[in-house]
Protein backbone atom coordinates (compact mmCIF):
# COMPACT_ATOMS: atom_id res chain seq x y z
CA UNK A 1 0.00 0.00 0.00
CA UNK A 2 1.03 3.30 -0.77
CA UNK A 3 1.34 6.04 1.54
CA UNK A 4 1.20 10.03 1.49
CA UNK A 5 4.14 12.29 2.98
CA UNK A 6 4.48 15.94 3.00
CA UNK A 7 8.29 17.04 3.10
CA UNK A 8 9.40 20.97 4.36
CA UNK A 9 12.22 21.53 3.29
CA UNK A 10 14.47 24.97 4.66
CA UNK A 11 16.96 26.60 1.24
CA UNK A 12 20.30 24.62 0.53
CA UNK A 13 18.93 21.46 2.16
CA UNK A 14 19.48 17.78 0.50
CA UNK A 15 17.51 14.78 0.56
CA UNK A 16 17.61 11.45 -0.87
CA UNK A 17 14.21 10.07 -2.28
CA UNK A 18 14.64 6.12 -3.35
CA UNK A 19 11.82 4.97 -5.68
CA UNK A 20 9.00 3.99 -6.36
CA UNK A 21 7.58 7.32 -5.54
CA UNK A 22 5.88 10.39 -7.50
CA UNK A 23 6.67 13.86 -5.67
CA UNK A 24 4.47 17.08 -6.39
CA UNK A 25 6.30 20.15 -6.01
CA UNK A 26 3.42 22.22 -3.94
CA UNK A 27 5.66 25.65 -3.60
CA UNK A 28 9.19 26.39 -3.53
CA UNK A 29 12.12 25.16 -6.40
CA UNK A 30 14.27 22.28 -5.93
CA UNK A 31 17.16 20.85 -8.57
CA UNK A 32 17.35 17.31 -9.21
CA UNK A 33 20.43 16.21 -11.24
CA UNK A 34 20.63 19.99 -13.04
CA UNK A 35 17.06 20.10 -13.81
CA UNK A 36 14.74 22.80 -11.74
CA UNK A 37 11.26 21.72 -10.61
CA UNK A 38 9.20 24.75 -9.52
CA UNK A 39 5.76 24.61 -8.14
CA UNK A 40 3.32 22.66 -9.84
CA UNK A 41 5.88 20.07 -11.14
CA UNK A 42 6.09 16.48 -11.08
CA UNK A 43 8.99 13.98 -10.62
CA UNK A 44 8.55 10.49 -10.87
CA UNK A 45 10.81 8.39 -8.95
CA UNK A 46 11.18 4.70 -10.50
CA UNK A 47 11.70 1.69 -8.48
CA UNK A 48 15.22 0.80 -9.69
CA UNK A 49 16.60 4.87 -9.08
CA UNK A 50 17.25 7.33 -6.54
CA UNK A 51 17.61 11.19 -6.89
CA UNK A 52 19.43 13.50 -4.84
CA UNK A 53 17.02 16.51 -4.09
CA UNK A 54 19.05 20.14 -3.89
CA UNK A 55 16.02 22.59 -2.20
CA UNK A 56 17.41 26.28 -4.13
CA UNK A 57 14.85 27.83 -1.68
CA UNK A 58 12.09 26.96 0.94
CA UNK A 59 10.41 24.09 -0.43
CA UNK A 60 7.26 21.95 0.29
CA UNK A 61 7.20 18.70 -0.94
CA UNK A 62 4.04 15.95 -1.71
CA UNK A 63 5.17 12.64 -1.89
CA UNK A 64 3.31 9.24 -3.10
CA UNK A 65 5.27 6.18 -1.60
CA UNK A 66 5.17 3.02 -3.06
CA UNK A 67 6.28 -0.29 -1.53
CA UNK A 68 9.64 -0.66 -0.87
CA UNK A 69 10.37 3.42 -1.07
CA UNK A 70 12.24 5.20 1.58
CA UNK A 71 13.16 9.03 2.23
CA UNK A 72 16.80 9.86 3.68
CA UNK A 73 18.33 12.80 5.00
CA UNK A 74 21.37 13.01 3.00
CA UNK A 75 25.13 11.90 4.61
CA UNK A 76 27.77 13.66 4.99
CA UNK A 77 29.82 12.67 2.03
CA UNK A 78 26.70 13.40 -0.14
CA UNK A 79 28.88 13.88 -3.49
CA UNK A 80 25.47 16.25 -5.54
CA UNK A 81 27.51 19.85 -3.77
CA UNK A 82 30.77 18.91 -5.55
CA UNK A 83 29.15 17.62 -8.95
CA UNK A 84 27.09 20.59 -9.31
CA UNK A 85 30.84 22.61 -8.28
CA UNK A 86 32.60 20.21 -10.99
CA UNK A 87 29.78 20.52 -13.38
CA UNK A 88 29.82 24.32 -13.78
CA UNK A 89 33.46 24.28 -14.15
CA UNK A 90 33.34 22.47 -17.24
CA UNK A 91 30.36 24.30 -19.15
CA UNK A 92 33.19 26.00 -21.47
CA UNK A 93 34.29 22.60 -23.02
CA UNK A 94 33.51 20.94 -26.02
CA UNK A 95 33.65 17.42 -24.29
CA UNK A 96 33.80 15.25 -21.49
CA UNK A 97 33.87 11.77 -20.80
CA UNK A 98 32.61 10.46 -17.17
CA UNK A 99 34.41 7.17 -15.74
CA UNK A 100 33.40 5.17 -13.07
CA UNK A 101 32.50 1.40 -11.73
CA UNK A 102 29.10 -0.40 -11.71
CA UNK A 103 26.71 1.60 -9.35
CA UNK A 104 29.20 4.53 -9.28
CA UNK A 105 26.72 7.08 -10.60
CA UNK A 106 27.64 7.59 -14.00
CA UNK A 107 24.76 7.90 -15.39
CA UNK A 108 23.04 10.53 -12.79
CA UNK A 109 26.58 12.68 -13.56
CA UNK A 110 25.71 12.48 -16.98
CA UNK A 111 22.52 13.72 -16.71
CA UNK A 112 23.27 16.60 -14.68
CA UNK A 113 26.33 17.58 -16.55
CA UNK A 114 24.44 17.80 -19.58
CA UNK A 115 21.40 19.45 -18.28
CA UNK A 116 23.82 22.19 -16.79
CA UNK A 117 25.48 22.38 -20.59
CA UNK A 118 21.85 22.77 -22.07
CA UNK A 119 21.23 25.05 -19.31
CA UNK A 120 24.29 27.31 -19.97
CA UNK A 121 22.67 27.47 -23.98
CA UNK A 122 24.79 25.13 -25.61
CA UNK A 123 23.69 22.54 -27.98
CA UNK A 124 24.39 19.66 -26.25
CA UNK A 125 25.30 15.99 -27.45
CA UNK A 126 25.03 12.77 -25.56
CA UNK A 127 27.19 10.04 -26.56
CA UNK A 128 26.24 6.42 -24.73
CA UNK A 129 28.57 3.52 -25.37
CA UNK A 130 27.20 1.62 -22.69
CA UNK A 131 26.15 -1.20 -24.40
CA UNK A 132 25.16 -3.54 -21.68
CA UNK A 133 22.96 -1.09 -19.72
CA UNK A 134 22.43 1.57 -22.58
CA UNK A 135 20.04 4.31 -21.40
CA UNK A 136 19.59 6.14 -25.05
CA UNK A 137 19.33 3.21 -27.40
CA UNK A 138 18.88 -0.10 -27.36
CA UNK A 139 21.65 -2.81 -25.48
CA UNK A 140 23.69 -4.01 -28.00
CA UNK A 141 23.93 0.19 -29.63
CA UNK A 142 25.95 2.77 -29.38
CA UNK A 143 23.40 5.31 -29.35
CA UNK A 144 23.92 9.47 -29.73
CA UNK A 145 20.89 11.59 -28.50
CA UNK A 146 20.30 15.60 -29.13
CA UNK A 147 19.26 17.24 -25.67
CA UNK A 148 16.44 19.43 -26.72
CA UNK A 149 14.96 19.95 -23.30
CA UNK A 150 16.66 19.42 -19.24
CA UNK A 151 15.78 15.57 -18.17
CA UNK A 152 15.72 13.61 -15.22
CA UNK A 153 16.93 10.38 -17.11
CA UNK A 154 19.03 9.58 -19.69
CA UNK A 155 16.41 7.31 -20.82
CA UNK A 156 13.90 10.47 -21.79
CA UNK A 157 16.28 11.18 -24.43
CA UNK A 158 15.61 9.92 -27.89
CA UNK A 159 18.33 8.62 -30.52
CA UNK A 160 19.47 11.10 -33.19
CA UNK A 161 21.54 7.86 -34.87
CA UNK A 162 22.71 4.51 -33.78
CA UNK A 163 25.41 2.04 -34.28
CA UNK A 164 25.23 -2.02 -33.50
CA UNK A 165 28.15 -3.00 -32.16
CA UNK A 166 26.50 -6.90 -31.77
CA UNK A 167 27.02 -7.75 -28.32
CA UNK A 168 26.35 -6.76 -24.36
CA UNK A 169 29.50 -7.55 -23.46
CA UNK A 170 32.34 -4.87 -24.69
CA UNK A 171 35.46 -6.69 -23.65
CA UNK A 172 34.58 -9.02 -26.59
CA UNK A 173 33.85 -6.20 -28.79
CA UNK A 174 36.49 -3.48 -27.44
CA UNK A 175 37.32 -2.60 -31.40
CA UNK A 176 33.71 -2.19 -32.69
CA UNK A 177 32.89 0.16 -30.01
CA UNK A 178 35.65 2.27 -30.38
CA UNK A 179 34.97 2.64 -34.41
CA UNK A 180 31.47 3.12 -33.58
CA UNK A 181 31.51 5.93 -30.63
CA UNK A 182 34.56 7.62 -33.12
CA UNK A 183 31.76 7.52 -36.11
CA UNK A 184 28.75 9.27 -33.96
CA UNK A 185 31.75 11.67 -31.90
CA UNK A 186 32.70 12.94 -35.75
CA UNK A 187 29.02 12.89 -36.73
CA UNK A 188 27.57 15.05 -33.36
CA UNK A 189 30.53 17.54 -33.95
CA UNK A 190 29.82 17.77 -37.22
CA UNK A 191 26.89 17.05 -39.26
CA UNK A 192 24.37 17.87 -36.38
CA UNK A 193 26.72 20.97 -34.82
CA UNK A 194 26.59 20.20 -31.60
CA UNK A 195 28.92 22.45 -28.97
CA UNK A 196 28.85 20.21 -25.96
CA UNK A 197 29.75 16.21 -26.22
CA UNK A 198 28.89 14.24 -22.57
CA UNK A 199 30.18 10.41 -23.52
CA UNK A 200 28.74 8.25 -20.76
CA UNK A 201 30.71 4.55 -20.46
CA UNK A 202 30.47 1.01 -18.77
CA UNK A 203 31.35 -0.10 -15.95
CA UNK A 204 34.05 -2.05 -16.80
CA UNK A 205 36.33 -0.59 -15.21
CA UNK A 206 37.99 -3.07 -12.24
CA UNK A 207 40.44 -5.37 -14.76
CA UNK A 208 43.70 -4.58 -16.65
CA UNK A 209 41.69 -5.24 -19.99
CA UNK A 210 39.16 -2.76 -18.60
CA UNK A 211 41.79 0.16 -17.99
CA UNK A 212 43.66 -0.72 -21.44
CA UNK A 213 40.17 -0.27 -23.45
CA UNK A 214 39.24 2.91 -21.27
CA UNK A 215 42.27 4.28 -22.31
CA UNK A 216 42.10 3.67 -26.22
CA UNK A 217 38.79 5.12 -25.52
CA UNK A 218 40.22 8.38 -24.23
CA UNK A 219 43.08 8.01 -27.57
CA UNK A 220 40.20 7.50 -30.24
CA UNK A 221 37.67 10.25 -28.38
CA UNK A 222 39.97 12.95 -27.45
CA UNK A 223 37.85 14.75 -24.71
CA UNK A 224 38.89 17.94 -23.21
CA UNK A 225 37.60 16.54 -19.62
CA UNK A 226 37.49 13.32 -18.13
CA UNK A 227 35.46 12.63 -14.95
CA UNK A 228 36.47 9.72 -12.71
CA UNK A 229 33.73 8.45 -9.95
CA UNK A 230 34.96 6.93 -6.93
CA UNK A 231 37.90 6.19 -5.73
CA UNK A 232 41.06 4.68 -6.67
CA UNK A 233 40.45 5.09 -10.25
CA UNK A 234 41.91 9.05 -10.92
CA UNK A 235 45.30 7.86 -10.63
CA UNK A 236 45.21 5.49 -13.26
CA UNK A 237 44.37 7.82 -16.15
CA UNK A 238 46.25 10.93 -14.68
CA UNK A 239 48.72 10.04 -17.19
CA UNK A 240 46.37 12.11 -19.77
CA UNK A 241 47.19 15.42 -17.95
CA UNK A 242 50.33 15.83 -19.62
CA UNK A 243 48.36 15.85 -22.70
CA UNK A 244 46.05 19.19 -21.68
CA UNK A 245 42.91 16.93 -20.60
CA UNK A 246 41.31 17.78 -17.58
CA UNK A 247 41.25 15.29 -15.04
CA UNK A 248 38.48 15.66 -12.13
CA UNK A 249 38.25 13.00 -9.90
CA UNK A 250 34.78 13.22 -8.04
CA UNK A 251 33.20 11.13 -5.21
CA UNK A 252 30.60 8.29 -5.49
CA UNK A 253 27.35 8.33 -3.97
CA UNK A 254 26.62 5.66 -0.98
CA UNK A 255 25.00 2.29 -2.54
CA UNK A 256 22.17 1.71 -0.82
CA UNK A 257 20.09 0.22 -2.90
CA UNK A 258 22.53 -1.57 -5.98
CA UNK A 259 20.81 -3.31 -9.00
CA UNK A 260 20.81 -6.87 -9.06
CA UNK A 261 21.75 -8.76 -12.10
CA UNK A 262 18.03 -9.46 -12.51
CA UNK A 263 17.07 -6.26 -12.16
CA UNK A 264 19.68 -5.35 -15.10
CA UNK A 265 18.54 -8.18 -17.44
CA UNK A 266 15.17 -6.67 -16.74
CA UNK A 267 16.03 -2.86 -17.84
CA UNK A 268 17.43 -4.30 -20.94
CA UNK A 269 14.33 -6.14 -21.81
CA UNK A 270 12.48 -3.43 -21.48
CA UNK A 271 14.64 -1.64 -24.06
CA UNK A 272 14.59 -4.14 -26.27
CA UNK A 273 10.58 -3.54 -26.27
CA UNK A 274 10.74 -0.01 -26.54
CA UNK A 275 12.17 -0.44 -30.16
CA UNK A 276 11.06 -3.29 -31.54
CA UNK A 277 7.60 -3.56 -29.93
CA UNK A 278 4.61 -3.73 -32.33
CA UNK A 279 7.34 -3.61 -35.43
CA UNK A 280 6.37 -5.11 -38.92
CA UNK A 281 8.45 -7.66 -40.78
CA UNK A 282 9.98 -6.24 -44.00
CA UNK A 283 11.20 -8.85 -46.91
CA UNK A 284 13.98 -8.27 -48.63
CA UNK A 285 15.96 -10.09 -51.26
CA UNK A 286 19.17 -11.51 -50.35
CA UNK A 287 20.33 -10.07 -53.96
CA UNK A 288 19.62 -6.46 -52.84
CA UNK A 289 21.16 -6.37 -49.38
CA UNK A 290 24.73 -7.22 -47.77
CA UNK A 291 24.79 -9.02 -44.76
CA UNK A 292 27.20 -8.33 -42.44
CA UNK A 293 29.29 -9.75 -39.14
CA UNK A 294 27.71 -13.63 -39.67
CA UNK A 295 30.52 -16.00 -40.57
CA UNK A 296 28.23 -17.98 -43.24
CA UNK A 297 27.65 -14.76 -44.82
CA UNK A 298 31.08 -13.42 -45.52
CA UNK A 299 32.43 -15.10 -48.01
CA UNK A 300 31.96 -15.53 -51.81
CA UNK A 301 28.53 -17.07 -52.62
CA UNK A 302 28.57 -20.80 -54.39
CA UNK A 303 25.33 -21.76 -55.85
CA UNK A 304 23.49 -24.25 -53.53
CA UNK A 305 22.76 -26.84 -57.01
CA UNK A 306 26.73 -26.49 -57.42
CA UNK A 307 27.71 -27.70 -53.98
CA UNK A 308 24.54 -29.76 -53.55
CA UNK A 309 25.86 -32.02 -56.61
CA UNK A 310 29.39 -32.43 -54.83
CA UNK A 311 28.14 -33.12 -51.25
CA UNK A 312 25.45 -35.39 -52.51
CA UNK A 313 23.07 -33.45 -50.12
CA UNK A 314 20.29 -30.60 -50.68
CA UNK A 315 22.75 -27.41 -50.01
CA UNK A 316 20.22 -24.47 -49.55
CA UNK A 317 23.31 -22.05 -49.01
CA UNK A 318 27.17 -22.21 -49.53
CA UNK A 319 30.30 -19.64 -49.18
CA UNK A 320 33.10 -20.22 -49.50
CA UNK A 321 36.30 -18.38 -47.34
CA UNK A 322 40.23 -18.20 -48.23
CA UNK A 323 40.22 -21.53 -45.49
CA UNK A 324 36.39 -22.48 -45.02
CA UNK A 325 33.66 -23.54 -46.79
CA UNK A 326 29.94 -22.45 -45.05
CA UNK A 327 27.29 -25.00 -46.04
CA UNK A 328 23.25 -24.76 -45.06
CA UNK A 329 21.78 -27.79 -45.06
CA UNK A 330 19.75 -30.58 -43.21
CA UNK A 331 21.05 -33.01 -44.41
CA UNK A 332 24.01 -35.57 -44.20
CA UNK A 333 26.75 -34.44 -46.43
CA UNK A 334 29.49 -37.23 -47.92
CA UNK A 335 32.68 -36.82 -49.28
CA UNK A 336 34.08 -34.09 -46.68
CA UNK A 337 37.52 -34.37 -47.88
CA UNK A 338 36.85 -34.40 -51.16
CA UNK A 339 34.45 -31.07 -50.82
CA UNK A 340 37.90 -29.83 -49.10
CA UNK A 341 40.09 -30.47 -51.89
CA UNK A 342 37.78 -29.15 -54.51
CA UNK A 343 37.27 -26.02 -52.99
CA UNK A 344 40.82 -25.82 -51.71
CA UNK A 345 39.71 -25.09 -47.90
CA UNK A 346 40.76 -26.82 -44.46
CA UNK A 347 37.69 -26.99 -42.96
CA UNK A 348 33.83 -26.80 -43.32
CA UNK A 349 31.08 -25.71 -41.23
CA UNK A 350 27.92 -27.00 -41.31
CA UNK A 351 25.16 -24.74 -40.58
CA UNK A 352 21.26 -26.00 -39.91
CA UNK A 353 18.42 -24.14 -41.31
CA UNK A 354 16.64 -22.28 -39.06
CA UNK A 355 19.82 -20.80 -37.17
CA UNK A 356 18.90 -17.68 -38.26
CA UNK A 357 15.60 -17.48 -36.43
CA UNK A 358 15.48 -14.36 -33.44
CA UNK A 359 18.92 -13.05 -34.43
CA UNK A 360 18.95 -9.07 -32.92
CA UNK A 361 20.39 -7.35 -35.90
CA UNK A 362 20.50 -3.83 -37.03
CA UNK A 363 19.17 -2.61 -40.57
CA UNK A 364 20.05 0.85 -42.69
CA UNK A 365 20.45 2.57 -45.81
CA UNK A 366 24.40 2.44 -45.60
CA UNK A 367 23.99 6.18 -43.65
CA UNK A 368 24.96 7.12 -40.12
CA UNK A 369 22.07 5.64 -38.57
CA UNK A 370 21.11 2.14 -38.19
CA UNK A 371 18.16 0.86 -36.27
CA UNK A 372 17.34 -2.31 -34.60
CA UNK A 373 15.41 -5.67 -35.90
CA UNK A 374 15.21 -9.63 -35.41
CA UNK A 375 15.18 -11.87 -37.93
CA UNK A 376 12.22 -14.25 -38.52
CA UNK A 377 13.40 -16.32 -40.79
CA UNK A 378 15.84 -17.04 -44.19
CA UNK A 379 14.27 -18.28 -47.13
CA UNK A 380 17.18 -19.45 -49.40
CA UNK A 381 14.99 -20.88 -52.26
CA UNK A 382 12.91 -17.68 -52.54
CA UNK A 383 16.09 -14.92 -52.05
CA UNK A 384 14.71 -13.40 -48.97
CA UNK A 385 15.11 -12.68 -45.44
CA UNK A 386 12.62 -11.36 -43.31
CA UNK A 387 13.26 -9.08 -40.20
CA UNK A 388 10.28 -7.41 -37.89
CA UNK A 389 11.85 -4.22 -37.37
CA UNK A 390 10.01 -0.24 -37.00
CA UNK A 391 12.72 0.75 -39.59
CA UNK A 392 10.97 2.62 -42.68
CA UNK A 393 13.64 3.68 -44.83
CA UNK A 394 15.66 1.31 -47.49
CA UNK A 395 17.58 -1.87 -46.36
CA UNK A 396 20.67 -1.94 -47.85
CA UNK A 397 22.99 -3.70 -44.94
CA UNK A 398 22.06 -6.00 -42.28
CA UNK A 399 24.63 -6.29 -39.63
CA UNK A 400 24.06 -9.68 -37.33
CA UNK A 401 24.99 -9.82 -33.44
CA UNK A 402 25.86 -12.54 -31.19
CA UNK A 403 22.51 -12.07 -29.54
CA UNK A 404 19.29 -13.81 -29.93
CA UNK A 405 16.29 -13.00 -28.73
CA UNK A 406 13.43 -15.47 -27.59
CA UNK A 407 10.30 -14.84 -25.96
CA UNK A 408 9.62 -11.16 -23.65
CA UNK A 409 13.17 -10.13 -24.90
CA UNK A 410 15.48 -12.92 -23.27
CA UNK A 411 18.43 -13.04 -24.02
CA UNK A 412 21.07 -15.62 -25.33
CA UNK A 413 24.01 -15.21 -26.52
CA UNK A 414 25.24 -16.93 -29.55
CA UNK A 415 29.52 -17.72 -29.35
Amino acid sequence: MGRDVRIEMGPDEIIKLFGPMSVEVVSGAIYVLGKTLGSGDTLVVPRSRSYPVLSLEASVLDIRMGEDAAIHDAEKDEPLRAWISAAREMVSASSVMVLGGVDSGKSSFTTLLANEFFSAGKKTCVLDTDIGQADIGPPGFVSLAVMDKPVLSLRELRPAAMRLVGDIRPQYVQHRILMEAARLARYSLGRLGCEALVIDTDGWVREAAAVSYKSRLIEELLPENLVVLGDGLGRVFRRYEKLGLRLHVLPSPRVLRARSRDARRMLRGKKYSEFLEDAGVRAVSLDDVVLLYLAVFEGAEIPGGEVSEAAGARVLYASWSPDTLYIVTDEQVRGVDELKARYGVQRIRFVKPGFERGLYVAVSDGGVAEYPGVVESIDFAGRRIRVRTLWEGPVKIIKFSRIRLLDNYVEQIVE
